[in-house]
């Protein structure tokens, strides 16, 4: 299931696009905000009963569940370009980092527009896999493991209990952040996202909710699934991935249970500041993983069934750009939402949102497919490539056609 003459995996890149889709939807409904919506945002939001219905939707099926498959397919990544030159002695790690502090300086200024950044966590925890990839898979396993039951979450809860508070929707600093949001100009939201946002990003990625001990396990797991070969034959394991997703239905329908089990024991409304809501954090973790390898097992049984090519050829080039989506998603959201745009938040009811996340997806998919058909790599893709490599990478098409055909070009 590989592109002719590449040694690009279709099966992966159209399930990270199915991912980026997920994400970008999920993003939508929470207006771009990166932060607790307001009472009165949530109550516009949620004024009809079809708004209702899908904001539940979202919250129980939808956040926290793209982020874990674009995760793994990070750390997937990672191994797809390290496995040749770490098998043939070949140097790679000055290359890789050097990679991946280009990646942070895009999640700079990426979150410059929008604090929810993914890009600079990605970054910082791809430098710990570089002295990691070489132990054994089981031992990655039982790292991964480890933070997916919270053993990262714990740690940091036990040695600084609620020195990392998380901001709550009716804070004063969310509603003055809020405010800027809605009425500031975008030098405003620069300056209030380059302090405040990180204030707000380090507690969310290593204080009690551990997304960043999450994102590290997925990372590992990737890993493994790689160092597997899963990927380069994904119909030859049609009856495990059948396996684990019905292993993962059982387990969604568990976790849940306990997720909402220990949060009943908490002081109501949740402050997530104590332990007994660390170990229902845990299980919500879990609710998310299993619910995510529901939604992969789902996707990659309809890639191998009947139509599997269509799905390849409408989200496989999506995901081949992953980075230039990512980035004009946050781009659109930050322009329909923001002041310095069309100042929307706090003005569109759910359905508005999630029919806007599904047009500009789909017309996402559309444009993918028309650059890739002149163009080697997206536009991002091919800076970072070419900063990557310190040299210019040939970007159209036709330029390697012109120098296959002359070459005295070169």
């Amino acid at each position: 299931m590989t592109n002719s003459g590449q040694s690009r995996i279709d099966a992966v890149d159209a399930l990270r696009g199915f991912a980026l889709a997920g994400v970008g939807l999920v993003h939508m409904i929470e207006q771009y905000t990166g932060a607790p919506l307001t009472e009165p945002v949530v109550q516009t939001a949620t004024a009809g009963m079809l708004d209702k219905i899908l904001f539940g939707i979202d919250q129980a099926l939808m956040v926290g569940k793209f982020y874990l498959l674009f995760s793994l397919l990070f750390g997937l990544s990672f191994f797809l370009q390290i496995d040749k030159p770490s098998r043939n002695g070949e140097p790679f790690h000055g290359r890789f980092a050097w990679r991946l502090a280009i990646l942070f300086i895009f999640g700079y200024l990426h979150h410059l527009f929008y604090r929810a950044d993914i890009l600079m966590l990605y970054a910082v925890l791809g430098l710990l896999l570089l002295p990691l990839h070489r132990l054994s898979t089981r031992t990655l396993m039982i790292i991964a493991i480890a933070m997916f039951i919270g053993l990262g979450r714990f740690i940091s809860f036990g040695l600084l209990g609620d020195a990392l508070p998380l901001s709550q929707a009716g804070d004063p600093e969310n509603i003055a952040y809020f405010e800027v949001l809605k009425n500031g100009s975008l030098w405003d939201v620069f300056a209030i996202n380059n302090i405040g946002g990180f204030e707000n990003l380090i507690p969310f990625l290593f204080g009690i909710t551990g997304r960043g001990y999450v994102t590290f396990g997925l990372f590992l797991v990737g890993i493994c699934l790689g160092r597997s070969g899963f990927f380069k034959n994904p119909g030859a394991c049609r009856p495990l991935i059948k396996k684990v997703l019905w292993w993962g239905l059982g387990l969604s329908v568990l976790n849940l249970a306990l997720t909402f089990a220990f949060f009943s024991q908490a002081e109501q409304p949740p402050t997530l500041s104590t332990w007994i809501e660390a170990v229902a954090l845990t299980f919500y973790d879990l609710f998310n993983l299993s619910v995510g390898a529901v939604f992969s097992c789902l996707f990659l049984l309809a890639v191998l069934g009947a139509k599997g090519q269509a799905l390849l050829r409408t989200f496989a080039p999506y995901g081949r750009m992953a980075l230039s989506n990512y980035l004009l998603q946050s781009l659109i959201g930050t322009l329909l939402f923001y002041g310095w745009g069309f100042g929307l938040i706090g003005e569109w009811p759910v359905r508005y949102m999630f029919l806007a996340g599904i047009v500009i997806a789909a017309a996402q998919i559309v444009l993918s497919r028309i650059w890739l058909k002149h163009c080697h790599y997206g536009p991002c893709e091919w800076l970072w490539r070419t900063l990557t490599l310190r040299q210019r990478v040939k970007l159209r098409r036709q330029e390697q056609t012109a120098a296959v055909t002359n070459p005295a070009t070169e």
